[in-house]
């Protein structure tokens, strides 16, 4: 937690107090500049967006474009039920599947037929 004191974007702001966050853990607009804004830059310490020459750093926002977009995805997802068309059609192919397995099965242990055609001797 950082007071609002320790941060020039919060003090030309007029914030005060712990803010960034704050005790419930949600930070305020002005802390977006901070490396620890909503875990954007983790790791780094101070001021990543922009750093105190002006450079914005690649990691600065990913964490809430992250958060947008996992959003995003959750929001278009939906459960289809299937056609009935659909669920005959998966079930003739996997009939299919297990009549052409039974075959090659069958094929592969039956025991070759005897080739003695000559009558059997009797004693």
């Amino acid at each position: 937690m950082a007071f609002a004191a320790n941060n020039p974007t919060c003090v030309k702001a007029g914030k005060s107090g712990m803010i960034c966050p704050d005790k419930d853990g949600e930070y305020d607009d002005c802390c977006k500049p901070q490396c620890s804004y909503k875990g954007q830059c983790p790791g780094l310490a101070g001021f990543c967006c922009p750093t105190a020459a002006g450079v914005m750093l690649g990691c600065c926002g990913a964490s809430v474009a992250e958060a947008e977009l996992s959003a995003a995805m959750q929001s278009t997802e939906v459960d289809v039920p299937a056609s009935p068309t659909s669920v005959l059609a998966a079930l003739v192919a996997m009939g299919c599947f297990v009549a052409v397995g039974a075959v090659a099965i069958g094929r592969a242990t039956r025991r070759p037929a005897s080739t003695n055609l000559s009558p059997p001797l009797l004693a």
